[in-house]
């Protein structure tokens, strides 16, 4: 059949169109033909679009007749590496780029948490659902690109490069790519980078034109036109630099390919991305330049009849046995198995057979089925219930079978596309194995292939008959237990181990879950108590009988005894081993003495490795003798994100060697047994080449250590004959047995660091001692961060060699200066000139060292800076920011009389409002500044030093004159009062000024005032279901604020001043009459009664006046009525919400807390966010105090109050909405009691993530079904 086909295809010949006929167009062809330069026969290149789209698939007779004419058959890659190289290498989207500072990027470090769903026993049902709907995306790229029901029909059964490959299998042609995967992948990653770091990217306008749109460019492949094609690609390109590596490279790397298999003496049909084809820089031409010949192929307008022809052939393929990885499953496929972990949720084996266009895979699925009270018949029965809404398409046949013991169906079905599939489903006491088969048409059901694949299945024959009780240990050791037989073991998301005994109908299971975390060791007793809630959160628990807290040799553990929903029992005990969390679960009916005979039989055992053997690590720079080291199983690909996110990298960074960076540079990774659960996370760094650090006292302790509130059970500092300096940490916590061990090395600016977790019982293992006692740092030159570097940046940053020269410029932020090395910054200034690259930023760079040089010397250089910078405000910043820096008296009088003399003008450019709400907030709440930031604002800066600043306020009061200083003089002026150092008399001479401003201000408010209420007045027809958003907000007025208070000293020295505040308390503005009465209680001006009831009294003041009032003293102007608990927590419980405030809160209960040996109360209140909204929903505020004169537990002591905009900080702050509803039907105290579990659990470190669910869930993968 397969010799008639071809025969048919070789008939007719390959229609050549001369290039001259249409001048107009270049390139008229998506297929060439290529002859010349010595070939004896033609080979043929063709462009391709990578979709299954019917609209690429018009392929003439040449098509197939090119191919068949041919020896080789290739793609841009080989698809018959394509999965191989799926696994082989590890493509990381988004790593690229080098942090800043070597000690920030931690991001290995094993940071485990328990969660509510560590020991949960799930339904198995989704799983089965999934396994049975699932197609792997993976399988699905590979295969089909197929991607929704309503497109599929307008597609082929494939897409256009692998229908070409497919062509070429079944003619029997050899087949090659043209380029590597690896090599692609890095020439990608380098055009992402290269396109990050372009500056000038391409820009244009987006209208209504659809020249160069998405359809434009399908009609241009349809009808062949390669001009069209290049332009549009051309215009829609984003950057020049990313076509540089992504197109254009790989042209030329595909020109050669194509040029070395001609050489070889074969003929090739080559199919590429059509855009690799045109222009000067495209395949063809390049070819052209080699000496080869091309000439447009006519492809005409009528689809060859071949196609249906060819689809029919099948191409011989040779099965393999392919064993699984617990040898528990044997069968036979073409190729082998590969896991591609797509989903991670789903344990799958897949092979895609390329060739043919189909797919076979495993599914296994645990079922734990002994727990859910469960036998292989009842799984059994579950399945074949969800068979006709999972399977796809229409099931022709199903039949029951068995294979080696084990029950079964065999099932056929076909999708709505028409393709055949089959599956083989069995049952085993301990898991569902799933086989599939799927192809294209009738492929499953005709050929010889699926009766080989499922005739070929076997399954480990398993015999649970007890033979009477033994001794259990793994292979690799941990544990040993009594068991009625050899365990069924597995991992998923833990370890488990099964085993029954079928005379009792009682199941024993052992769970290890390792948890790794080195920045903490919680209390054992807690940990239990998570796993004892993980394990109760499963859905066939009823109740939990008992709970007895225990020691079992040696190790903390918790005895539980629970009901089961069938009413047998369950008999656990949880116990942890430092990172090791073992649960022992005995099932049965009722209790009997096995069930206590293997709880009592387990016991810790150590580890079982094999000898050592010496290793060495290339990328981390270190030698060790080890008993295990993990197999390279994959070859990192780094790729960058497409967000342009990369931290100030500049075009000639390629020449930059990365291991002498001038931050420094750093590498980490962790050495991970996933059998033993062991890990050891080992990290290197090296001090930058200009980074200095006064402080050597830093290399007694190390990151883990200064972390955390750790008990030291041992240090070591010793020194090794080579000069390394060891310092080595064995750290725990209170009532905690895990136990962390740190080992530091550091020499001459380069650092090694080891971090494992252990046990305070039991001895390391002879992995993590071998490891740590024979880890050898390579020998690396560093740069001594505790030597000052100045000298050797200024030797750089003045040499004639530009690379050392580039490296100073770039590196000026991180050099340390001192007096010693003015000169120097004095000089390099000098140096540098308009026509340097960067000019600005490496001067302002340079102006800003001399902030920490505090000499006479250095703060007239910066004088003259200032007056030199002309009109460049951005120079003159820096100089005054620089000058302030300095903070001495002299800097300081300079700078007063550069701004006082000659001012710079503020920019003024959007959203750099000089009266910016945000900035006044952050600029003088924040600590009036932000150290030695430079980022620019030099008035922040007087904040730092307010007692140096006060020296010379009388010589800046002046600047109140000037719009541009106004309103940041006043308010210096303000931090001045509220710290103390100046009096009324110090700006007398202004207040005319400012009452007079205050008074307009103060009408300018009532005006607005009136017309807000006009207009509410007028938008009364506002629908009962809309929001009014300005109804009862208050925004306040900063201007107002400021003027009451730089005229509050006066209050007693002029009449005009109380008629002010009695005004600004007459205003309808909630928050500036508030902020006016704190004013003036704190300066014990009277305020009336009704203004205090009335704060005290609002639910959205209560809480905040509370606390101000507590803060100044003055608590006893807190009105009684309104000084209880109740009414303070709904206050704080509402100021939480500044948005989206509920419609209705009340106050359900309060119950008894404790949290961090500290005792209070948690209150719970009930709230609905629109009236009409069928359930209440919880919240609650905590923790309150028990001492009725305080309202709040406070972390410190002394402290008395926790303001709104700490709660992040404060740990004994639990006030929030939740989305929990409240159940009618269950009883309330039960519903609270959960919810302040719940509250308490998530305060600890180690529930951090417990009740977080969003992770491993399956809903993504039905959600395709639908």
């Amino acid at each position: 059949m397969k010799k008639i086909v071809l025969t048919a295809l070789a008939v007719g010949s390959i229609l050549l169109c001369d290039a001259q006929t249409k001048a107009s167009k270049k390139y008229p062809s998506l297929f060439w033909e290529i002859t010349g330069n010595g070939l004896s026969r033609p080979s043929y290149l063709f462009g391709t679009m990578h979709v299954s789209s019917k609209m690429v698939f018009h392929l003439p007779d040449s098509f197939y007749l090119g191919i068949k004419n041919c020896d080789v058959v290739a793609l841009e890659t080989n698809p018959e590496s394509w999965q191989e190289d799926l696994v082989k290498y590890d493509v990381e989207a988004n790593s690229y780029g080098r942090p800043h500072f070597p000690w920030n990027n931690f991001s290995q470090m094993p940071d485990d948490y328990l969660n509510i769903r560590t020991l949960q026993f799930d339904k198995y049902e989704k799983q089965i659902e999934a396994a049975l709907y699932s197609r792997p995306s993976t399988i699905n790229n590979l295969l089909y690109r197929n991607y929704s029901d309503y497109s599929s029909d307008f597609e082929e059964n494939t897409y256009l490069d692998m229908y070409i490959y497919q062509v070429g299998k079944k003619m029997g042609k050899q087949v090659a790519g043209v380029e590597r995967y690896d090599e692609s992948m890095k020439l990608m990653m380098e055009a992402y980078r290269d396109a990050a770091k372009e500056k000038n990217h391409k820009q244009r306008s987006y209208d209504n034109d659809d020249t160069y749109s998405a359809d434009k460019l399908q009609e241009a492949y349809r009808t062949g036109n390669l001009d069209l094609l290049d332009s549009i690609n051309r215009m829609n390109s984003f950057s020049a630099a990313f076509d540089e590596k992504f197109l254009y490279r790989r042209n030329l790397l595909q020109a050669n390919s194509i040029d070395s298999i001609l050489k070889s003496r074969s003929s090739l049909f080559v199919g590429v991305g059509a855009a690799h084809l045109p222009g000067t820089r495209g395949v063809i031409e390049i070819l052209r330049r080699m000496g080869y010949k091309l000439r447009p192929i006519v492809m005409g307008e009528t689809d060859s009849d071949k196609k249906d022809v060819v689809e029919k052939l099948r191409v011989p393929v040779n099965f393999n046995a392919q064993v699984s990885e617990d040898g528990f499953i044997k069968c036979d496929i073409p190729g082998k198995f590969y896991r591609f972990n797509e989903e991670g949720l789903l344990d799958q084996m897949q092979y895609a057979d390329m060739a043919n266009g189909s797919y076979y895979m495993v599914t296994r699925i645990k079922t734990n089925c002994g727990m859910w009270g469960q036998d292989e018949d009842a799984v059994k029965r579950k399945i074949d219930s969800l068979l006709y809404e999972n399977i796809p398409g229409k099931i022709l046949s199903k039949q029951e079978i068995v294979r080696n013991g084990y029950k079964g169906l065999d099932i056929l079905n076909r999708t709505r596309r028409g393709d055949v599939q089959r599956y083989n489903i069995f049952i085993t006491p301990y898991e569902v194995i799933i086989f599939k088969m799927s192809g294209n048409g009738e492929y499953v059901k005709d050929g010889d292939e699926s009766k080989r694949f499922f005739g070929s299945i076997r399954l480990k024959e398993y015999n649970p008959e007890p033979t009477g009780w033994k001794q259990y240990q793994p292979l690799y050791g941990g544990f040993s237990v009594d068991l009625p037989h050899e365990p069924f073991a597995s991992k998923g998301k833990n370890w488990q181990y099964q085993a029954e005994d079928k005379s009792t109908g009682t199941t024993y299971t052992i769970v290890r879950t390792d948890v790794h975390n080195y920045n903490f060791a919680e209390e054992d007793t807690f940990d239990l108590a998570l796993l004892d809630e993980s394990f109760s959160n499963s859905e066939f628990i009823d109740k939990r009988i008992s709970r007895k807290l225990i020691t079992w040799k040696g190790y903390a553990s918790l005895d539980c005894k629970y009901l089961h929903k069938d009413g047998s029992l369950l008999l656990t005990r949880f116990l942890i081993q430092g990172p090791h969390y073992y649960t022992l679960i005995a099932h049965g009916r009722k209790e009997n003495d096995d069930m206590q005979r293997f709880l009592n039989s387990f016991q810790i055992t150590p580890l079982i490795y094999k000898e050592p053997f010496e290793k060495k690590d290339t990328s981390l720079c270190y030698s060790v003798k080890t008993t295990f080291y993990p197999e390279d199983k994959k070859i990192k690909i780094s790729i960058p994100g497409q967000d342009n996110s990369l931290p100030d990298i500049d075009d000639d960074d390629d020449g930059d060697d990365q291991n002498n960076l001038p931050w420094g540079s750093f590498r980490n990774s962790v050495v991970e047994n996933d059998s033993t659960g062991e890990k050891i996370y080992v990290s290197c760094y090296k001090s930058g080449r200009y980074y200095y650090n006064s402080d050597s006292s830093r290399l007694d302790e190390n990151r883990i250590s200064r972390s955390g509130s750790w008990i030291v059970r041992s240090k070591k500092k010793y020194r090794l004959p080579d000069g390394w300096r060891i310092l080595e940490f064995q750290l725990s916590d209170t009532n905690s047995s895990r136990m962390i061990w740190t080992k530091s090395f550091y020499r001459s600016g380069v650092g090694f660091s080891l971090v494992t977790e252990g046990d305070t019982l039991s001895a390391p293992s002879s992995f993590v001692k071998s490891f740590f006692e024979t880890f050898t740092p390579d020998t690396l030159n560093g740069f001594n961060p505790f030597e000052k570097k100045s000298t050797a940046f200024f030797n750089d940053f003045f040499s004639k060699d530009t690379t050392l020269r580039k490296r100073a410029v770039k590196s000026i932020d991180q050099v340390e200066v001192d007096s010693a090395d003015f000169p120097h910054v004095k000089r390099a200034l000098a140096t540098i000139n308009w026509s340097d690259k960067k000019y600005l930023q490496t001067k302002k760079s340079l102006v800003n060292k001399l902030g920490a040089i505090k000499t006479k010397s250095s703060s007239d250089l910066l004088k003259e800076i200032y007056y030199a910078a002309g009109d460049t405000i951005e120079m003159q910043y820096a100089a005054l920011e620089s000058l302030l820096q300095q903070h001495t008296r002299y800097s300081f009088s300079v700078f007063r009389d550069i701004v006082t003399a000659e001012p710079p003008v503020i920019d003024v450019s959007p959203g750099n409002s000089d009266f910016s709400l945000s900035r006044f907030r952050f600029n003088v709440n924040s600590v009036w500044g932000s150290g030695n930031d430079n980022d620019g604002d030099f008035w922040d800066d007087l904040y730092d030093s307010i007692r140096l600043t006060r020296s010379i306020l009388p010589g800046m009061l002046p600047l109140l004159n000037l719009d541009d200083y106004k309103w940041r003089t006043m308010r210096l002026l303000g931090r001045m009062i509220d710290s103390n150092l100046v009096s009324s008399s110090d700006y007398d001479i202004y207040f005319s000024k400012f009452l007079l401003e205050a008074r307009q201000e103060l009408k300018k408010q009532a005006i607005t005032e009136k017309k807000k209420m006009i207009k509410k007045a007028a938008d009364k027809n506002i629908k009962a279901n809309e929001d009014d958003d300005d109804d009862g907000k208050d925004y306040g007025n900063e201007k107002l604020a400021l003027y009451a208070k730089l005229l509050m000293p006066f209050w007693n020295s002029n009449e005009n001043v109380p008629v002010v505040f009695y005004q600004l308390l007459a205003l309808n503005d909630k928050k500036i009459r508030y902020n006016t009465a704190l004013l003036m209680i704190k300066n014990n001006k009277p305020v009336a009664d009704s203004v205090l009831n009335y704060f005290a009294a609002t639910d959205e003041y209560r809480y905040s006046f509370y606390n101000d009032l507590q803060e100044i003293g003055q608590l006893k102007f807190f009105p009684s009525k309104y000084n209880n608990k109740i009414d303070l927590a709904k206050s704080k419980l509402l100021c939480s919400k500044p948005y989206g405030k509920p419609d209705s809160v009340a106050f359900i209960e309060k119950l008894p807390a404790e949290f961090k040996s500290k005792q209070g109360y948690m209150y719970f209140f009930k709230y609905k966010e629109k009236k009409d909204d069928p359930a209440w929903k919880l919240a609650y505020i905590g923790l309150i105090s028990k001492d009725p004169k305080q309202f709040e537990v406070c972390a410190r002591p002394g402290s008395s109050k926790s303001k709104i905009e700490d709660d992040d900080s404060d740990d004994y702050n639990f006030t929030s909405f939740t989305d929990t509803k409240l159940n009618e039907d269950k009883s309330r105290v039960q519903q609270l009691s959960e919810a302040l579990k719940k509250l308490i659990y998530s305060h600890r470190k180690s529930a951090k993530e417990f009740y977080d669910v969003s992770k491993n869930d399956l809903s993504d993968i039905l959600r395709m079904r639908n």
